[in-house]
């Protein structure tokens, strides 16, 4: 099992969750930074060398971009922009990955109604810290939690 997952919804208004011990720990969690329309190259960057264990870079999973009806424009721009950018900095790093819909994740891990209050609860549920926080801060977080839970579920 690998020690370490980070999961990302690279949403505009997305965010990360780095979970460990198999998905049961909230090690790290927090909102992408936006500048000039994508995510913060630091940041990302900090993301993959902070969470190393013994040298080894963490493995991630990424949300793949689904745009949904009457999302706007500037939504789609930023996720596409996102992920293209987080993907890019992980193959340049050789850092090991996978991407999944969120088709897959959701049924997967929080049940197949599931929308974005029931991930909130679920999440919350296992990490109280998630009720502290703000709706739309929480859904993006809840998203990445269940995310990189996705990864550890699946042995990824």
């Amino acid at each position: 099992m690998r020690p370490v997952i980070i999961g990302i919804d690279p949403g505009l208004t997305g965010a990360y969750a780095v979970l460990s011990n198999g998905g049961t720990e909230l090690v790290e969690y927090g909102a992408l930074q936006i500048v000039d329309g994508a995510i913060s190259s630091s940041q990302f960057g900090e993301l993959l060398f902070k969470h190393q264990v013994e040298g080894t870079t963490p493995f991630f999973c990424i949300e793949e971009i689904t745009p949904r009806p009457g999302q706007s424009v500037v939504g789609v721009k930023t996720s596409a922009v996102n992920f293209g950018r987080i993907l890019g900095a992980l193959d340049a790093f050789g850092a090991s990955y996978t991407t999944v819909r969120p088709s897959v994740w959701a049924p997967a891990t929080i049940g197949k109604t599931a929308g974005k209050e029931t991930a909130v609860l679920e999440a919350g549920k296992l990490f109280p810290v998630i009720r502290e926080l703000g709706k739309l801060k929480a859904s993006a977080i809840s998203d990445a939690i269940f995310i990189a839970r996705y990864a550890f579920q699946k042995g990824l």
